[in-house]
């Protein structure tokens, strides 16, 4: 069973889809990035073609994803609960929060991503050498990824750009 789009990659989508300026100006760091699920990485690698052949000169980026069979998924992932309340994911937000909201989002998403692949490593380990110490990695690794889950920092003005009340640490 393949693995379904996660929030936190759906989020990352979300936000370059609504903000492709984002996308052209990180496409390196965008390319290279891992996603568990296959529909987040061929739809990531349907947005960095765009920018190949263009970008917002050639077409829109949503007719383009449309035209390359990824209709369903693009109502799956602007449905998706998890970004319905986060208005820095919107077309609206200032740039530049949405550019907050993708750099945490990626800091989050690389964190979980090598978290979850040193899990697998200590997991493995401990199949094969029960021992505490690796027991006790697992519970913490286990621990980290819970704390992951919808992290999401409080920064000083974020937001002001864009109409939003400012937060202070």
């Amino acid at each position: 069973m393949k693995p379904v789009m996660s929030a936190r990659e759906g989020l990352i989508l979300l936000i370059l889809l609504n903000h492709p300026d984002l996308l052209a100006g990180q496409i390196d760091e965008i390319a290279a990035l891992d996603f568990a699920a296959s529909e987040a990485s061929a739809l990531r690698d349907a947005m960095v073609l765009w920018i190949e052949m263009g970008g917002p000169d050639c077409e829109d980026l949503t007719q383009f994803l449309e035209s390359k069979g990824f209709s369903s998924a693009l109502g799956r992932l602007s449905g998706m609960a998890a970004h319905a309340t986060l208005w820095s994911v919107r077309p609206e937000a200032a740039s530049i929060d949405a550019a907050e909201s993708l750099r945490q989002a990626l800091v989050l998403h690389r964190r979980a991503w090598a978290l979850n692949r040193e899990l697998r490593e200590v997991e493995s380990r401990l199949a094969q050498e029960p021992n505490e110490r690796d027991a006790a990695r697992i519970r913490d690794i286990q621990t980290q990824l819970s704390a992951l889950e919808g992290a999401e920092a409080a920064l000083e003005g974020f937001g002001a750009l864009s109409g939003r009340p400012s937060r202070s640490l």
